[in-house]
């Protein structure tokens, strides 16, 4: 159940097709707990990825190690057999393809520069999200989770959104803002 349009919204996901997110990947609970209109720079890391992509036409040979980088939430979620809440990573799910090695590092600007590891715990290639965990329990300490939104709430056509990241080619957290100028639901 959604609360009142009132509240901007801080962290849209809407999955690239209903039934895939439903019947393909499950489901997270995720409880909304951001407040109102805050800066979200502190609660977007920046995820490093390590992978190694399958050699489709020749099996048998490595294939290079390559590095690539992208940008997650950290949101509040209960994980599968879990009871508590804990702070987990929404991210997509191309960012951690093929990934050997995984890392999380906070905003430079506002936390330390550290590194932390982190795992997949969920992915949904059809959605393009994925959930990740960092093993060090206080890597995400002082940082207070972004709100998802459910459906019902996502920003419409000319609503005002705020899109923040870590853009190829930089290292500081980047705030971009503008309007929806189009929503698709795509099937494949």
């Amino acid at each position: 159940r959604c609360a009142p349009r009132a509240a901007p919204v801080l962290l849209a996901v809407r999955p690239a097709a209903r039934r895939s997110w439903r019947h393909g990947c499950g489901a997270l609970a995720v409880r909304a707990l951001a407040t109102e209109a805050r800066d979200p720079r502190g609660a977007v890391v920046k995820i490093f990825n390590t992978r190694q992509r399958p050699g489709w036409t020749v099996p048998w040979q490595d294939q290079p190690v390559e590095s690539s980088s992208g940008s997650g939430a950290v949101i509040r979620v209960r994980l599968p057999g879990q009871t508590a809440e804990r702070q987990a990573v929404l991210t997509a799910a191309h960012v951690v393809a093929d990934s050997r090695y995984l890392q999380v590092q906070r905003s430079t600007d506002r936390f330390s520069g550290e590194k932390f590891r982190a795992r997949v715990v969920a992915v949904c290639h059809e959605a393009d999200l994925a959930l990740l965990s960092v093993e060090d329990p206080q890597a995400l300490s002082g940082v207070t989770p972004l709100e998802v939104a459910c459906a019902s709430r996502l920003p419409h056509v000319f609503d005002k959104v705020r899109v923040v990241g870590y853009p190829m080619g930089g290292d500081a957290c980047s705030i971009t803002e503008g309007v929806v100028s189009r929503v698709e639901v795509q099937e494949d």
